[in-house]
Protein backbone atom coordinates (compact mmCIF):
# COMPACT_ATOMS: atom_id res chain seq x y z
CA UNK A 1 0.00 0.00 0.00
CA UNK A 2 1.29 3.53 -1.08
CA UNK A 3 0.10 6.71 1.30
CA UNK A 4 0.79 9.80 0.29
CA UNK A 5 -0.91 13.48 1.75
CA UNK A 6 -3.98 13.29 -0.85
CA UNK A 7 -4.88 10.26 0.97
CA UNK A 8 -4.85 11.77 4.24
CA UNK A 9 -7.05 14.93 2.96
CA UNK A 10 -9.10 12.28 1.69
CA UNK A 11 -9.39 10.68 5.40
CA UNK A 12 -10.37 15.08 6.59
CA UNK A 13 -12.43 15.77 3.76
CA UNK A 14 -14.81 12.36 3.32
CA UNK A 15 -16.28 12.44 7.42
CA UNK A 16 -16.52 16.00 7.21
CA UNK A 17 -18.83 15.75 4.15
CA UNK A 18 -20.36 12.54 6.15
CA UNK A 19 -21.29 14.79 8.70
CA UNK A 20 -22.91 17.80 7.48
CA UNK A 21 -24.91 15.35 5.24
CA UNK A 22 -26.19 14.02 8.68
CA UNK A 23 -26.78 17.31 10.00
CA UNK A 24 -29.11 18.90 7.11
CA UNK A 25 -32.50 18.20 6.96
CA UNK A 26 -33.45 18.86 3.34
CA UNK A 27 -33.33 15.48 1.29
CA UNK A 28 -32.01 18.07 -1.82
CA UNK A 29 -29.21 18.97 0.17
CA UNK A 30 -28.77 15.98 1.53
CA UNK A 31 -28.25 15.24 -2.52
CA UNK A 32 -26.12 17.79 -3.17
CA UNK A 33 -23.64 16.84 -0.85
CA UNK A 34 -23.59 13.68 -1.97
CA UNK A 35 -23.02 14.76 -5.34
CA UNK A 36 -20.29 17.80 -4.87
CA UNK A 37 -17.30 16.22 -6.46
CA UNK A 38 -14.45 16.63 -3.49
CA UNK A 39 -13.67 12.68 -3.10
CA UNK A 40 -13.05 12.76 -6.65
CA UNK A 41 -11.10 15.53 -6.86
CA UNK A 42 -8.78 14.30 -4.35
CA UNK A 43 -8.85 10.67 -5.34
CA UNK A 44 -7.99 11.54 -8.65
CA UNK A 45 -5.11 13.32 -7.58
CA UNK A 46 -4.17 10.60 -4.83
CA UNK A 47 -4.92 7.60 -7.74
CA UNK A 48 -2.53 9.70 -10.12
CA UNK A 49 -4.00 8.07 -12.95
CA UNK A 50 -5.00 9.58 -16.08
CA UNK A 51 -8.68 9.57 -16.74
CA UNK A 52 -10.00 6.38 -18.93
CA UNK A 53 -12.73 4.69 -19.20
CA UNK A 54 -12.88 2.82 -15.49
CA UNK A 55 -13.58 6.03 -14.16
CA UNK A 56 -16.85 6.29 -16.62
CA UNK A 57 -18.15 2.58 -15.76
CA UNK A 58 -17.41 3.94 -12.05
CA UNK A 59 -20.05 5.91 -12.70
CA UNK A 60 -22.29 3.61 -13.49
CA UNK A 61 -21.70 1.35 -10.17
CA UNK A 62 -22.45 4.39 -8.56
CA UNK A 63 -26.03 4.32 -10.49
CA UNK A 64 -26.03 0.56 -9.17
CA UNK A 65 -25.30 1.02 -5.79
CA UNK A 66 -27.91 3.83 -4.87
CA UNK A 67 -30.85 2.32 -6.87
CA UNK A 68 -29.57 -1.13 -5.05
CA UNK A 69 -29.51 0.03 -1.81
CA UNK A 70 -33.22 1.94 -2.54
CA UNK A 71 -34.83 -1.75 -3.98
CA UNK A 72 -32.93 -3.93 -0.67
CA UNK A 73 -34.20 -1.89 1.54
CA UNK A 74 -37.64 -0.34 0.07
CA UNK A 75 -38.71 -3.41 -1.84
CA UNK A 76 -37.38 -6.08 0.13
CA UNK A 77 -37.09 -4.80 3.60
CA UNK A 78 -33.77 -5.62 4.36
CA UNK A 79 -32.32 -3.62 7.22
CA UNK A 80 -30.73 -0.55 5.79
CA UNK A 81 -27.31 -0.82 6.95
CA UNK A 82 -26.96 -4.47 5.26
CA UNK A 83 -28.54 -3.14 1.97
CA UNK A 84 -25.39 -0.20 1.92
CA UNK A 85 -22.73 -3.52 2.98
CA UNK A 86 -24.44 -5.61 0.26
CA UNK A 87 -24.21 -2.79 -2.37
CA UNK A 88 -21.22 -1.58 -1.12
CA UNK A 89 -19.33 -5.39 -1.86
CA UNK A 90 -20.83 -5.56 -5.03
CA UNK A 91 -19.54 -2.11 -5.76
CA UNK A 92 -16.11 -3.09 -4.89
CA UNK A 93 -15.89 -6.81 -6.49
CA UNK A 94 -17.60 -5.37 -9.27
CA UNK A 95 -15.07 -2.91 -9.91
CA UNK A 96 -11.98 -4.59 -9.27
CA UNK A 97 -12.76 -7.42 -11.91
CA UNK A 98 -13.72 -4.65 -14.63
CA UNK A 99 -10.72 -2.45 -13.96
CA UNK A 100 -8.51 -5.65 -14.40
CA UNK A 101 -10.20 -6.73 -17.87
CA UNK A 102 -11.22 -3.83 -20.11
CA UNK A 103 -9.36 -2.03 -22.02
CA UNK A 104 -8.58 1.69 -21.85
CA UNK A 105 -8.65 2.03 -25.08
CA UNK A 106 -9.47 5.80 -26.43
CA UNK A 107 -12.46 4.83 -28.56
CA UNK A 108 -14.32 2.60 -25.34
CA UNK A 109 -13.58 5.71 -23.29
CA UNK A 110 -15.62 8.27 -25.28
CA UNK A 111 -18.46 5.97 -26.47
CA UNK A 112 -18.97 4.66 -23.00
CA UNK A 113 -19.37 8.36 -21.82
CA UNK A 114 -21.97 8.91 -24.92
CA UNK A 115 -24.08 5.86 -23.82
CA UNK A 116 -23.90 6.89 -19.98
CA UNK A 117 -24.62 10.57 -20.71
CA UNK A 118 -27.89 9.55 -23.18
CA UNK A 119 -28.36 6.99 -20.48
CA UNK A 120 -28.76 9.31 -17.76
CA UNK A 121 -30.59 12.11 -19.81
CA UNK A 122 -33.35 9.47 -20.56
CA UNK A 123 -33.63 8.60 -16.79
CA UNK A 124 -33.85 12.48 -15.80
CA UNK A 125 -36.55 12.72 -18.34
CA UNK A 126 -38.86 9.75 -17.50
CA UNK A 127 -38.58 9.65 -14.13
CA UNK A 128 -40.62 11.50 -12.15
CA UNK A 129 -39.02 13.75 -9.20
CA UNK A 130 -40.07 11.97 -5.90
CA UNK A 131 -42.07 13.52 -2.71
CA UNK A 132 -39.81 12.49 0.12
CA UNK A 133 -39.51 13.01 3.86
CA UNK A 134 -36.00 14.92 5.41
CA UNK A 135 -34.53 13.70 8.28
CA UNK A 136 -31.53 14.74 10.83
CA UNK A 137 -29.22 12.27 12.47
CA UNK A 138 -28.60 11.72 16.05
CA UNK A 139 -26.08 9.30 15.45
CA UNK A 140 -23.17 10.30 17.29
CA UNK A 141 -20.21 11.91 15.57
CA UNK A 142 -18.10 9.80 17.93
CA UNK A 143 -19.17 6.70 16.32
CA UNK A 144 -19.68 7.93 12.38
CA UNK A 145 -15.99 9.36 11.90
CA UNK A 146 -14.34 6.26 12.76
CA UNK A 147 -16.76 4.17 10.70
CA UNK A 148 -16.48 6.58 7.87
CA UNK A 149 -12.57 6.64 8.28
CA UNK A 150 -12.35 2.90 8.43
CA UNK A 151 -14.43 2.95 5.04
CA UNK A 152 -11.74 5.61 3.55
CA UNK A 153 -9.21 3.50 4.57
CA UNK A 154 -10.24 0.55 3.16
CA UNK A 155 -10.62 1.54 -0.30
CA UNK A 156 -7.28 3.74 -0.20
CA UNK A 157 -5.51 0.14 0.63
CA UNK A 158 -7.55 -1.32 -2.80
CA UNK A 159 -7.11 2.04 -4.85
CA UNK A 160 -3.98 0.34 -7.13
CA UNK A 161 -6.99 -2.73 -8.09
CA UNK A 162 -9.85 -0.51 -8.42
CA UNK A 163 -8.40 2.03 -10.69
CA UNK A 164 -10.85 5.03 -11.80
CA UNK A 165 -13.49 2.58 -9.83
CA UNK A 166 -11.58 3.86 -6.27
CA UNK A 167 -12.35 7.86 -7.41
CA UNK A 168 -16.22 7.38 -7.59
CA UNK A 169 -16.88 5.00 -4.80
CA UNK A 170 -19.68 6.46 -2.73
CA UNK A 171 -17.38 7.12 0.35
CA UNK A 172 -19.69 9.80 1.53
CA UNK A 173 -22.67 8.03 -0.40
CA UNK A 174 -22.49 4.64 1.74
CA UNK A 175 -23.40 7.19 5.10
CA UNK A 176 -25.68 9.13 2.42
CA UNK A 177 -27.76 6.03 2.11
CA UNK A 178 -27.80 5.50 5.81
CA UNK A 179 -28.59 9.28 6.55
CA UNK A 180 -30.76 9.50 3.90
CA UNK A 181 -32.85 6.27 3.76
CA UNK A 182 -36.19 7.84 4.13
CA UNK A 183 -35.15 10.04 0.65
CA UNK A 184 -33.44 7.12 -1.26
CA UNK A 185 -35.41 8.35 -4.63
CA UNK A 186 -34.06 11.71 -4.56
CA UNK A 187 -30.03 10.59 -3.82
CA UNK A 188 -31.46 8.01 -7.13
CA UNK A 189 -32.36 10.64 -8.83
CA UNK A 190 -29.31 12.73 -8.36
CA UNK A 191 -26.48 10.52 -9.81
CA UNK A 192 -28.02 10.84 -13.21
CA UNK A 193 -27.39 14.45 -12.59
CA UNK A 194 -24.20 13.70 -11.19
CA UNK A 195 -23.21 11.98 -14.29
CA UNK A 196 -23.99 14.46 -16.88
CA UNK A 197 -21.66 16.77 -14.98
CA UNK A 198 -18.82 14.82 -14.42
CA UNK A 199 -18.51 12.96 -18.05
CA UNK A 200 -18.12 16.67 -19.33
CA UNK A 201 -15.57 17.24 -16.97
CA UNK A 202 -13.93 13.81 -17.73
CA UNK A 203 -13.76 15.08 -21.26
CA UNK A 204 -12.07 17.56 -20.14
CA UNK A 205 -9.89 15.90 -17.73
CA UNK A 206 -9.28 13.46 -21.02
CA UNK A 207 -7.87 16.21 -23.18
CA UNK A 208 -5.78 18.40 -21.07
CA UNK A 209 -4.27 16.47 -18.46
CA UNK A 210 -1.67 15.37 -20.92
CA UNK A 211 -0.92 18.87 -21.67
CA UNK A 212 -1.42 21.00 -18.91
CA UNK A 213 -1.23 18.60 -15.97
CA UNK A 214 -3.34 17.19 -13.28
CA UNK A 215 -4.12 20.45 -11.30
CA UNK A 216 -4.85 23.17 -13.96
CA UNK A 217 -7.22 20.32 -15.59
CA UNK A 218 -8.82 19.82 -12.85
CA UNK A 219 -9.20 23.57 -12.00
CA UNK A 220 -10.60 23.22 -15.97
CA UNK A 221 -12.95 20.82 -15.25
CA UNK A 222 -14.34 21.98 -12.26
CA UNK A 223 -15.36 25.10 -14.48
CA UNK A 224 -17.38 22.86 -16.39
CA UNK A 225 -18.63 20.99 -13.86
CA UNK A 226 -20.26 23.91 -11.87
CA UNK A 227 -22.62 25.47 -13.86
CA UNK A 228 -24.01 21.72 -15.03
CA UNK A 229 -24.70 21.12 -11.59
CA UNK A 230 -25.93 24.32 -10.57
CA UNK A 231 -28.86 24.31 -14.11
CA UNK A 232 -30.01 21.25 -11.91
CA UNK A 233 -29.59 22.02 -8.56
CA UNK A 234 -31.69 25.73 -9.61
CA UNK A 235 -34.14 23.63 -11.11
CA UNK A 236 -35.18 21.08 -8.26
CA UNK A 237 -35.18 24.26 -6.36
CA UNK A 238 -38.08 25.53 -7.83
CA UNK A 239 -40.37 22.56 -7.24
CA UNK A 240 -40.78 21.85 -3.42
CA UNK A 241 -42.21 18.21 -3.17
CA UNK A 242 -40.81 17.41 0.22
CA UNK A 243 -43.42 16.17 3.25
CA UNK A 244 -42.21 17.04 6.40
CA UNK A 245 -40.94 14.41 8.22
CA UNK A 246 -42.04 14.51 12.03
CA UNK A 247 -39.97 12.17 14.79
CA UNK A 248 -42.81 10.79 16.92
CA UNK A 249 -42.49 9.13 20.57
CA UNK A 250 -41.74 5.64 19.34
CA UNK A 251 -39.46 7.14 16.61
CA UNK A 252 -37.47 9.30 18.74
CA UNK A 253 -34.11 7.90 18.62
CA UNK A 254 -34.53 4.68 16.33
CA UNK A 255 -36.35 4.06 12.83
CA UNK A 256 -38.56 1.06 12.14
CA UNK A 257 -35.30 -1.14 11.59
CA UNK A 258 -33.40 -0.15 14.87
CA UNK A 259 -31.06 2.11 13.35
CA UNK A 260 -30.49 5.80 14.76
CA UNK A 261 -32.35 8.64 13.85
Amino acid sequence: MSCNLWDILLLIIVPTMALGMAYVYDPRLKALILSFPLPFTISYLSLGQPVNVTHVFGLLLLLGFTHLVRILHRKLSIQIIFSIVISAVLYTLFGGVIAAFIPKSEVLFWSSSAVLMVISGMILTFQKAPSESGMRTTMPAALKVPLTLSIVFVIIVFKQILQGFMTLFPMVGVFGAFEGRLSLGTNCRQIPKLTLSMVPMFAVLRLTEPILGKGVALGLGWLVFIPIMGMFMKSSWKKRTNIPYRVNSSQKNQDGNGCYL
